[in-house]
């Protein structure tokens, strides 16, 4: 379990890389992402921030699941805007 200090830790740490980009497979609304970046935040990160999730929606069985789960297209270009603006 990653605790508030872990990632108090990896902030200071982060703090001196381009950009951090949070890949969460989960939804956008309240998915754990959502807590990493708060924990960032208040860690004192003073890099830029990205991050990116699946659709607001229940993950439907067989291929219909890849209409609503994060992409490998979408983190790349997450992480392309991340680091040029």
């Amino acid at each position: 379990m990653v605790t508030k200090k872990m990632m108090i830790c990896a902030a200071a740490a982060l703090s001196l890389s381009v950009g951090v980009l949070v890949a969460d497979e989960t939804r956008a609304s309240g998915g754990w992402s959502e807590g990493v970046i708060t924990a960032l935040v208040e860690g004192g990160i003073t890099t830029r921030i990205g991050r990116v999730t699946s659709k607001d929606s229940f993950v439907p069985l067989g291929d219909a699941a890849k209409l609503v789960l994060l992409s490998e297209e979408e983190i790349e270009a997450a992480a392309y805007r991340l680091l040029h603006g």
